[in-house]
């Protein structure tokens, strides 16, 4: 950064001179600042190019590496640039680059959308850090992806995220409804039912939570109103009617949760004790209404103003609740109305009296009327006022204030009054002597159900708390009896749970070592339907007992049978594939003589498919599907092991036996192009073609054969019918016949005529005097010329013995050919380098393995210098001495070794092929996982010997075959655990001999 600023200043300092000079150090200001520039904008140019893919982090990081590229930018862009350009364009320094400020603008832009993420940045790196739960992290990349909107990628985060939360949710969901967790499956109901997601759950998701959370609710409400059934009992028991308002008042609140239907059990135990709570409520209200009511009268009687009727009405309210007044304010009462009527009445007679003295007497009697009146008024009140009490039921006060006011005159209301309690008293006895009776009935009796209906006939004539009390205690008791007996139904039915519950534990753990890939399965699946089969009997047991327990109790026997319902599934599926690997087992056998093998590996086939289909979403589905793709390729096999089965012998001795042999390995490679047997027949077919070229050629011609161009090679009379004419200067002459003139008994200085071949076309006329007759002397002859050349003893030999030359005997006949002609020390050099590279082709052309057996061989004495053409005959020919010279250095290079070795190496590769050929394979059995993920073979083959195991693969390549195990006596090995192509459940299994696999698959 200082580096810059000092360029900076150095560039204003010469902008500011008057005479701004051309000099090395303008020059070197030049070349900083263009640098600076250019640095400058290819880091904004990668800034650019983050924006632009959403990365604003990245692209910040980035600005703010040292030095910050904004600040940089800013220095850069100072107020002198055009000056600056201007100087440098007119001294022709490097130019500067325009800085890129809009990509700077667009940083400042990523800076101010950036800040306000960046607390939550920081917050989702140290949660992704610390490995946070998933729901957390999922909150802070959801305000990510509102807040920066213009990033496309915390969307897609979130909806990854939502989907890994909604499985996770699945999962807490399961645990929780296990473990009754209502509180935990209300907070995952709440998270579903939340707005924010970007993939909305499934509504049969939430539907899923939601009865979860209901059912789990139920249960947890239902278990706090047991709860609360005994502390109401025991506050009942205590008389303690606070503590059961509080009590009952919770209860109020869970039974909506509980969502108790009225026929439940629970409602017959409580409801005495929640109807002494509102007896108790009401007395309550009442008698606080009555204390309300004294409480009023009591003020007006203190109101020396109160009229009347006002008093009356203050009465009559305290009457309503038919408890009379209690003394001394009854009488302060009475005596207060009394007082006000005889004021009124005092009043009246004033009047009267101020208006006639005349009527005194009239007077008198009205005086003794009101007495009476007043009397007679008091005696109604009262009367009125026991009727009342009878009424309440107060019978003991009513008897009370009768025999108070035993003196009363006789008055109608009054009698009428004690004859209604007098009644009144008899039916109370007899209510007592029948609610008495009937709590001593229930008392007596053993039958809850005679008990309940006794004390409910006595809860009807109850009046008094002390009798609803009474009732209300026999009722605990009785309820206390059916509760012992309902806990042993519960016992006896929770053990019955316990029994059918080990039993399913007992089966899901049998269930879970179940392999289906174990051939001694069957025995298990049998277990496991005897145990399932004694659940179903066990259940159908708890089903009919289930009525006389609790619904908690009950609703187990649900959840059991749906825990059956599972195993039963469970069972049948792994029936269900048990018999499908049997079968593909019986089918995935295959002898190396079978015949119809076809229709093995078609059923194998179909069984394959059949598993995949019954079984979309096991894993190993997908490799069967895969798989079945093989069924070629195994047909191949099969039909090779068959085809090579019929021949009688390989290679075949004769030609018709190669004829045929080519005709099916032709049809099998038309058939069956990619089986893994095509490799070997191509090889096979490759082999047969070129022994055949030793009889005839392909289109069956036999005069274009091997064996004929090795006849007519040595047809030549110059290579097998000439006389080898030697002179003692070292030349030599061929004749086509020896001199007529008998040369034993000759003189020295006698001449001989002869006619030497001196071209090959003297040679092909066979005219024994053809071409330029010589005449050499006694004396100068050094092998007289009595029997034919070296070379044409070979040459002679083969036209009598070729056509003889068996099939299988090429390779032995071509060897000894080539042995006399190296062996063969008179034969003229380039006769011999000429014969023996001819009969080495020859021989290649009859056995491709010998042709490139001897292609190393050949390549060591081949001389192309070496004209083949020439006259080698004319001793005299100068190109021919050439040629014999270079023959001579070209045969010493090879010995007989060389070929033997040839010879011995195509034997070799013959014998190999072969072996590949008549490599004897069998099915045995194919590849699966076992339950723990391992491989094996499943098969049911009992090796006898050693073998090698092989699948059928195919990867970037022709399917070929894969080594995969070996098998010894019982034991099946797989050397590895296959990777790659050949790890594909499903793949057939190949047995091959070992020591016919080391053969036919050595290296």
């Amino acid at each position: 950064m200082a580096e810059y600023q000092r360029v900076i200043d150095e560039i204003r300092f010469q902008l500011q001179s008057s005479d701004c000079e051309l000099t090395d150090e303008l020059r070197q200001l030049a070349s900083s600042y263009s640098a600076a520039c250019r640095s400058v904008n290819q880091r904004l140019r990668r800034c650019g190019e983050f924006l632009r893919l959403g990365l604003r982090t990245e692209a910040i990081q980035l600005a703010e590496a040292e030095p910050n590229l904004i600040e940089l930018v800013t220095q850069l862009d100072f107020p002198e640039r055009e000056a600056w350009e201007e100087l440098v364009t007119m001294y022709q320094l490097p130019r500067m680059e325009p800085l890129l400020l809009d990509m700077a603008e667009m940083l400042n832009e990523a800076y101010a959308d950036q800040e306000p993420l960046a607390k939550l940045l920081t917050t989702h790196r140290l949660m992704a850090l610390a490995k946070s739960p998933l729901k957390q992290r999922l909150d802070v990349v959801r305000r990510l992806a509102d807040l920066d909107f213009h990033a496309s990628f915390w969307d897609d985060d979130v909806r990854e995220m939502e989907k890994a939360r909604l499985h996770e949710i699945k999962l807490e969901a399961n645990a929780a409804a296990a473990q009754g967790d209502h509180g935990r499956l209300k907070s995952l109901l709440s998270e579903v039912q939340n707005s924010q997601w970007r993939n909305a759950p499934p509504p049969s998701y939430i539907k899923s939570i939601a009865e979860m959370a209901g059912t789990a609710n139920e249960i947890w409400a239902r278990k706090q109103i047991e709860q609360l059934e005994i502390e109401l009992n025991d506050a009942f028991g205590a008389l303690d009617l606070a503590r059961a308002q509080q009590l009952r008042d919770q209860w109020d609140m869970l039974v909506p949760q509980a969502e108790l239907a009225p026929n439940d059990p629970i409602w017959d135990r409580s409801g005495p004790i929640l109807d002494w709570i509102r007896d108790e409520e009401e007395q309550q209200a009442k008698q606080k209404a009555y204390e309300d009511a004294v409480g009023r009268l009591e003020l007006a009687l203190e109101n020396d103003r109160i009229d009347l009727l006002e008093l009356e009405r203050l009465g009559h309210d305290v009457n309503k609740f038919n408890k009379g007044l209690p003394e001394p304010l009854a009488t302060r009462y009475r005596n207060r109305i009394a007082s006000l009527q005889f004021s009124d009445t005092r009043r009246r007679n004033l009047i009267i009296a101020g208006v006639s003295l005349g009527v005194l007497f009239v007077i008198g009697s009205i005086g003794f009327l009101i007495q009476r009146q007043l009397q007679s008024s008091e005696i109604i009140a009262v009367a009125s006022t026991v009727e009342q009490m009878i009424d309440n039921g107060q019978l003991a006060d009513a008897r009370s204030m009768v025999d108070k006011h035993a003196d009363f005159p006789i008055h109608e209301s009054w009698l009428a009054a004690q004859k209604k309690l007098g009644e009144a008293e008899k039916n109370e006895q007899d209510r007592l002597s029948q609610i008495q009776g009937l709590i001593a009935s229930a008392e007596s009796t053993t039958s809850h159900s005679q008990a309940v209906q006794h004390l409910e006939q006595a809860r009807e004539i109850a009046r008094t708390s002390e009798e609803k009390l009474a009732i209300g205690r026999l009722e605990m008791k009785w309820e206390e009896h059916r509760q012992t007996e309902v806990a042993a139904r519960e016992d006896a039915f929770r053990k019955q749970v316990e029994k059918v519950t080990n039993t399913l534990e007992q089966s899901d753990n049998l269930l879970s070592q179940i392999d289906p890939t174990n051939q001694d399965t069957h025995k298990e699946l049998q277990q496991l339907e005897q145990l399932l089969e004694a659940t179903n009997q066990e259940l159908q047991q708890l089903n009919s007992a289930k009525a006389m327990v609790g619904s908690t109790s009950s609703s187990q026997v649900k959840l059991l049978e749906a825990r059956a319902t599972a195993l039963n599934d469970a069972h049948q599926k792994l029936e269900r594939q048990s018999n499908l690997f049997n079968e593909m087992t019986r089918l995935a056998r295959i002898s190396a003589e079978a015949v119809n093998f076809e229709e093995s590996l078609r059923g194998y086939d179909e069984a394959l498919k059949n598993y995949a289909s019954a079984f979309p979403n096991d894993p190993r589905s997908s490799d069967f599907q895969k798989v079945a793709t093989h069924a070629q390729s195994w047909n191949g096999a099969m039909k090779w092991q068959q085809l090579w089965h019929n021949w009688s012998t390989i290679p075949p001795q004769d030609l018709p036996g190669v004829v045929t042999q080519t005709a099916q390995c032709e049809q099998f490679l038309e058939d069956f192009p990619e089986a893994p047997s095509a490799p070997v027949a191509q090889s096979y077919l490759t082999y047969l073609n070129s022994i055949r070229l030793r009889e005839e050629s392909s289109d069956g011609d036999k005069s274009d054969s091997a064996k004929s161009q090795m006849a007519a090679l040595f047809d030549n009379p110059l290579l097998s019918k000439v006389y080898l004419f030697e002179l003692k200067n070292g030349k030599k002459y061929y004749l086509l016949a020896p001199p007529k003139k008998d040369l034993t008994n000759s003189s020295s200085t006698d001449g001989v005529n002869y006619h030497p071949i001196t071209n090959y076309y003297d040679a092909l006329s066979g005219n024994e005097t053809k071409g330029t007759g010589k005449v050499a002397f006694v004396h100068e002859i050094k092998t007289i010329p009595t029997k034919l050349a070296p070379h044409a003893v070979i040459g002679s030999r083969v036209k009598q013995t070729i056509d003889n030359c068996s099939l299988n005997e090429w390779d032995s006949y071509c060897l000894g050919l080539c042995r006399r002609i190296l062996s063969d020390g008179e034969m003229d050099p380039f006769l011999k380098y000429f014969l023996l590279l001819r009969t080495t082709e020859l021989a290649g052309e009859g056995n491709a393995h010998l042709k490139d057996a001897l292609a190393p061989v050949i390549r060591k004495f081949q001389d192309d210098d070496i004209d083949l053409a020439v006259n080698w005959m004319d001793p005299d020919n100068a190109a021919a001495q050439t040629a014999r010279e270079l023959a001579e250095e070209a045969v010493r290079k090879v010995d007989l070794r060389d070929f033997e070795s040839a010879w011995e190496t195509s034997k070799k590769q013959t014998e190999r092929l072969a072996q590949q050929v008549r490599c004897p394979i069998s099915v045995v059995g194919y590849l699966v996982k076992d339950k723990n993920g391992s491989w094996k073979c499943l098969t049911n083959w009992k090796p006898q010997g050693d073998f090698q195991l092989r699948v059928v693969v195919s990867d970037d390549t022709s399917p070929h075959w894969a080594p995969i195990g070996s098998a010894r006596g019982n034991l099946i090995t797989l050397a590895r655990q296959p990777s790659g192509p050949q790890a594909m459940e499903g793949q057939l299994i190949f047995a091959i001999p070992s020591d016919s696999a080391d053969l036919a698959f050595a290296n």
